[in-house]
């Protein structure tokens, strides 16, 4: 019989709220979901099912997923910690999001407060022939997976962008660009944070690189931008 198996939930207590030294305040109450964190576990193991397309392709590994559980108990900013292949990902993802109006939020002093938690889920056969698999397909998963990682750091650095965070969304798109130098797209935002950066040298190496490369952003925008700040 094919199995997996799931870690159980770790809680996380943030800066935002009083502590010492990382440990709760001793009059805080943890979020409860419906009877409390056994029964989450056992919700966990229940729902979670090993995507078909991930079981047939021998992909397995561990995702983390971040979350927030709001002081109203609503669930807010679900995010892939740790990623593994997007099949994965996408299953713990909706075993956290189905866990919506399940919660009553943490409380402080009878306070609610909010309280972000992380919960693991490792998938593994324990019994599936995938470490025989041919070099050839091995390969193509290790491929896969460092694509997907690159989309991830690409996304994380847009979503930093958009909320005009430049310092950490270059972080994300140097990161990228180290997996996939030629991404024109991460070039190409790369180039907007440097701008804002005050970098004027550096976005236009990357914009240069971004028009020599680019199939997906238009051209002439990337030519205004060379023509604006490059000459």
């Amino acid at each position: 019989m094919k199995q997996f198996y799931l870690t159980t939930l770790v809680l996380v207590f943030t800066f935002k709220y009083s502590f010492a030294m990382g440990r709760l305040a001793a009059d805080t109450i943890k979020p409860q979901f419906i009877c409390g964190d056994t029964l989450l576990n056992k919700y966990i193991e229940l729902n979670t099912k090993y995507p078909d397309e991930a079981r047939n392709n021998c992909m397995r590994g561990k995702v983390e997923i971040g979350f927030k559980i709001t002081s109203s108990g609503n669930i807010e900013s679900v995010t892939v910690l740790k990623n593994s292949f997007k099949p994965l990902d996408n299953e713990a993802l909706r075993v956290v999001y189905s866990t919506i109006g399940k919660w009553k939020p943490a409380t402080v002093n009878g306070i609610p407060i909010d309280y972000y938690l992380m919960t693991p889920f490792n998938f593994w056969f324990d019994d599936y022939q995938c470490d025989n698999l041919p070099s050839g397909k091995k390969n193509a998963l290790l491929i896969l997976e460092i694509r997907e990682k690159e989309d991830l750091l690409y996304n994380a650095g847009v979503a930093k962008l958009h909320n005009n965070d430049y310092t950490n969304a270059l972080k994300d798109f140097d990161a990228a660009l180290k997996i996939d130098p030629l991404d024109p797209d991460a070039l190409y935002n790369r180039a907007i944070c440097k701008l804002n950066l005050g970098d004027k040298e550096g976005a236009c190496a990357d914009l240069k690189k971004a028009k020599r490369w680019s199939s997906s952003k238009s051209p002439e925008g990337i030519s205004n931008l060379l023509d604006k700040y490059c000459k």
